[in-house]
């Protein structure tokens, strides 16, 4: 689990410019993969699902609250306890997880 302090909700999602459930970010995720990617698939796939964001900027966000799980040889996956996550930037994010708790990006440990 991230490091960071849980708390439970109300929390206001609407602040939040993109939304994505766990299987939204392990397909994302699977476009990481070198064939994808040297084929352009990936870029075609950020940019129908995502505008205004690229591959690695998705990524990053989704690796800062530790989210991202790396397989060896394979595409990585998202943590199982992933429910959904809501973000603006890499420095503004909100975790839910599969146990109803919250983690966000203002009640990180520091």
């Amino acid at each position: 689990m991230p490091a960071a302090e849980r708390t439970k909700p109300p929390v206001d999602t609407s602040r939040f410019r993109m939304h994505v459930t766990r299987e939204e970010a392990d397909r994302l995720l699977h476009y990481g993969h070198p064939i994808p990617v040297s084929h352009g698939f990936t870029d075609r796939y950020v940019r129908e699902n995502y505008p205004g964001w690229n591959w690695n900027q998705l990524v990053r966000i989704l690796e800062v609250p530790g989210l991202v799980v790396g397989r060896g040889g394979t595409p990585p996956t998202t943590v199982e306890e992933l429910k959904q996550v809501w973000f603006d930037s890499k420095t503004s994010w909100l975790v839910e997880w599969t146990d109803g708790t919250f983690t966000s990006s203002t009640s990180r440990k520091r």
